[in-house]
């Protein structure tokens, strides 16, 4: 490649190298999220344990409840979807990759020892649960 064609070359490889930079600059990374996740799953448990004005939040407003809690959460879980389970005190978070497809982290509520890791230990696993709130902080409800 001559100099003068390489000198045309470069806007375009600039240009490129740009769009490609900007398109990755918003995509999360699993990883990214293993160590906030607990706050989440926390904002989440306090949603529905202790909410607000005594009522209980309704299942399909308790992640934007949560979030409303904790605004600083919002950007980095933006796009992900994010399945919950619960018991009416234990909470099971899933959160999937963007197509919904696989799991990539799931939080239980009662204990980081249960926390599964899905993108590390296994980056097929269906967005699918394998914990249950009953298995929570006092055992299976009868």
């Amino acid at each position: 490649m001559g100099k003068r064609t390489l000198v045309e070359a470069l806007p375009f490889l600039f240009a490129v190298l740009a769009v490609a930079g900007c398109a990755s600059m918003n995509r999360v990374q699993p990883f990214e999220l293993a160590p906030i996740m607990g706050k989440l799953t926390m904002a989440v448990q306090t949603v529905i344990v202790m909410p607000e004005g005594g009522s209980p939040v309704p299942d399909d407003r308790i992640l934007e409840e949560a979030f409303r809690e904790r605004p600083e959460l919002v950007g980095i879980f933006y796009g992900l979807p994010i399945l919950l389970k619960h018991n009416g005190r234990d909470v099971v978070l899933l959160v999937c990759s963007p197509d919904g497809k696989t799991a990539w982290i799931e939080d239980a509520s009662w204990t980081p020892g249960v926390d599964r890791e899905w993108y590390d230990l296994d980056p097929a696993h269906p967005a699918q649960f394998s914990l249950d709130p009953s298995m929570g902080s006092r055992g299976p409800t009868p």
